[in-house]
């Protein structure tokens, strides 16, 4: 049984959000990576509803944009682990709502592949249960 992670960032952090897909794939997730914020119309129907957990790339860039902003908000409403991932940000220039997410500075994403390894190893033990 496959753990999903949704990787979502603006166009312009793109290349952000394939750096950390593959470190992500690295700790044994199945990664899709939205190419843009899609907003309401599509963003459930991108695998938002099926993702286990939600990485948001967050920058100086995109760090107020309202496309991705809404993502984070559906993938909080939809009751999945959501971490916004920092990449030239620091925790007091993030909004109120997105501080009290457990966010990770890029620097320190190998603490986190570590942990989602874990995740990873917990969910396919569940899944051989069944």
């Amino acid at each position: 049984m496959a753990y999903h992670v949704f990787v979502t960032a603006t166009r312009t952090d793109s290349d952000l959000a394939a750096e950390v897909a593959l470190h992500l794939q690295g700790g044994g997730a199945t990664v899709r990576q939205a190419a843009a914020p899609v907003g309401a119309a599509n963003v459930v129907d991108l695998g938002l509803r099926r993702a286990d957990e939600v990485i948001v790339i967050l920058s100086p860039r995109s760090l107020h944009d309202p496309a991705l902003m809404f993502e984070l908000g559906a993938a909080y409403s939809l009751h999945k682990r959501v971490t916004p991932v920092l990449m030239g940000v620091e925790e007091a220039d993030l909004p109120q709502l997105v501080r009290q997410l457990p966010w990770v500075h890029a620097a320190d994403l190998g603490g986190y592949v570590a942990d989602l390894e874990e995740r990873v190893r917990r969910h396919r033990a569940r899944g051989a249960g069944c």
